[in-house]
Order: C-alpha cells, then sequence, then structure tokens
C-alpha cells in the first residue's frame, strides 16, 4: 500500500476516535451517568459508559 494512503488513514482514525470519546463523555456527564473513580485518592467524578 501508499504509505500516504496508511499515514491519511491512521490519522484520520484517530481524530475520529479522540473527538467521538470527548463527545460521549460530555454527553455521559450530561445525562446523570457519573460515578466516582474508586482508584484515586481525590475520587473524581467520571463519566460511565455502560
Amino acid at each position: 500500500m501508499n504509505v500516504i494512503t496508511i499515514v491519511v488513514s491512521s490519522l484520520i482514525s484517530f481524530i475520529v476516535g479522540y473527538f467521538s470519546t470527548v463527545w460521549i463523555s460530555k454527553q455521559a456527564k450530561k445525562r446523570g451517568f457519573i460515578g466516582k473513580d474508586i482508584n484515586k485518592i481525590n475520587k473524581p467524578e467520571v463519566p460511565l459508559m455502560g
């Protein structure tokens, strides 16, 4: 395969994955799907995804 095709495909996949994770996290928090992170000292609230 062409190296440029592989690089562009990887970059697009990373960008889509990153922004969809951020969006899903915000939606989960907005809808109340949150829980405490029991593995951290200060127990921050984190979104639950399922």
